[in-house]
């Protein structure tokens, strides 16, 4: 608690320092791990972290949706910031409610189409080998013509994606629009609960996700660009943009976890070895243990986790139960 003081004294004396200047500070909190998603208090302030957390999750994509429910869940975010709906309320830019890299993943594809070639290549390729020009002056000279018109198609192209990103947008926050006036009489509690609701269909929620660079195992898997989600019971890997986990491993088939270089980290399930390239080392590392000894606390109240426990991490549980080791965050690579 004095911690937390402390430090909204020094936000306090930096922003009073500030006024005077254009700058904005913004001082933001959140849940640092969600042992149990849930079953959080509608009247808590974890309830209102999760929400928040959740919405945050969504306009960033990392949370698997269909568009028809992401509209949904825009509509209800302007319902719990704004109420009813108005025509004279001040409504929040659409990246700020949609994840916007689904508009320009469907505009990218709609100008995937291939484009015709400048005339000058047009006419070169029809040209027999024998009749073309020699290298020289005059090459040089349709050389640079063909650059600059190979400039204006590209300049072209950017003007023409900025045109549909346009219309998409339009298209979508019309629609989002349209759904928030149904929700008429909803009252902030109601618009949060219903946005949870959705959310929870996605079998990962609650966990943090984790963008991985590339992701190998010892029977040979291998994958680049995925989401590492650690949550409160498991630990388990999604193609980005996927509902479904590639692979899940509970902790209580974990045998020891840990940072093995500067950037790579590693964990040892049963007889498989996982290495992960990432670089945030030190929040997977801090988080895994807080939820190791959020299970290690039950165990020691004659609580049963929520998963089974195998030989080997029965091992690692009185391994580190009986003696004074030291604690789990001070440990760079642990057996479990």
């Amino acid at each position: 608690v004095y911690q937390i003081i402390y430090l909204l004294f020094l936000f306090c004396s930096l922003t009073t320092k500030e006024t005077e200047s254009k700058s904005q500070w913004k001082l933001s909190f959140k849940l640092y791990c969600l042992l149990d998603a849930d079953n959080i208090s509608v009247d808590s302030i974890e309830y209102f972290f999760l929400f928040e957390q959740c919405h945050e999750m969504v306009v960033r994509g990392q949370l698997p949706a269909c568009e028809e429910d992401l509209q949904a869940l825009a509509a209800l975010r302007l319902q719990s910031l704004m109420g009813d709906f108005s025509t004279h309320a001040p409504c929040p830019p659409l990246d700020e409610l949609f994840p916007g890299h689904m508009l320009e993943t469907r505009v990218l594809v709609s100008l995937s189409a291939p484009q015709a070639m400048p005339p000058c290549q047009v006419a070169a390729q029809s040209c027999p080998t024998t009749q073309r020009f020699p290298t020289g002056l005059l090459a040089g000279t349709l050389w640079s013509h063909t650059a600059t018109a190979v400039q204006k198609q590209k300049v072209e192209l950017d003007k023409r994606l900025r045109s549909r990103l346009k219309e998409e947008s339009s298209s979508v926050m019309t629609s989002v629009l349209e759904r928030w006036k149904g929700l008429a009489g909803y009252s902030r509690r109601d618009s949060m609960a219903a946005y949870l609701t959705i959310a929870r269909q996605w079998s990962g929620f609650g966990c943090t996700l984790y963008e991985v660079d590339f992701y190998i195992s010892s029977t040979g898997n291998f994958s680049q660009k995925l989401w590492l989600g650690v949550a409160a019971s498991s630990v388990s890997l999604y193609k980005q943009g996927e509902s479904e986990a590639l692979e899940s491993f509970p902790y209580g088939q974990i045998c020891s976890y840990g940072v093995s270089d500067s950037n790579t980290f590693r964990i040892t399930a049963g007889d498989r070895d996982l290495m992960f390239e990432t670089s945030k080392l030190t929040e997977i590392m801090q988080l895994m243990n807080a939820y190791f000894s959020a299970i290690h606390r039950q165990r020691g109240k004659g609580e049963d986790p929520d998963f089974t426990i195998t030989e080997t991490t029965e091992v690692g549980f009185r391994q580190l139960a009986p003696t004074p080791t030291p604690t789990l965050l001070e440990l760079p690579s642990h057996p479990v």
